[in-house]
């Protein structure tokens, strides 16, 4: 939040994007920045996506596109393995 310079009362919207959870400010959005600064995933998402309380999420900070993207962890091992198939596949040999 800090990065985006989002503080307390912005207005978001919150959007499901592939394997990934994309939030942008939004004057119209349905969501906001609570006023601890923490951001509420909305439950459809959260059922969407399988995130269940504490789990562990990555969120990424784009500035120069002001967005944040949400990944879980499931999502990363997809993604990661995938990028990484063919160089463990080049080190066993």
């Amino acid at each position: 939040m800090r990065a985006l310079r989002w503080s307390a009362g912005r207005k978001v919207r919150i959007t499901a994007v592939g394997d990934a959870i994309v939030v942008r400010a939004d004057p119209d959005g349905a969501d906001i920045i609570t006023g601890q600064g923490f951001l509420r995933l909305p439950t459809a998402l959260r059922h969407r996506y399988r995130i269940r309380n504490r789990d562990r999420l990555l969120v990424c900070a784009f500035v120069d596109r002001a967005c944040l993207a949400v990944y879980t962890m499931a999502a990363l091992e997809e993604v990661l393995a995938a990028r990484h198939a063919g160089l463990l596949d080049q080190a066993a040999s």
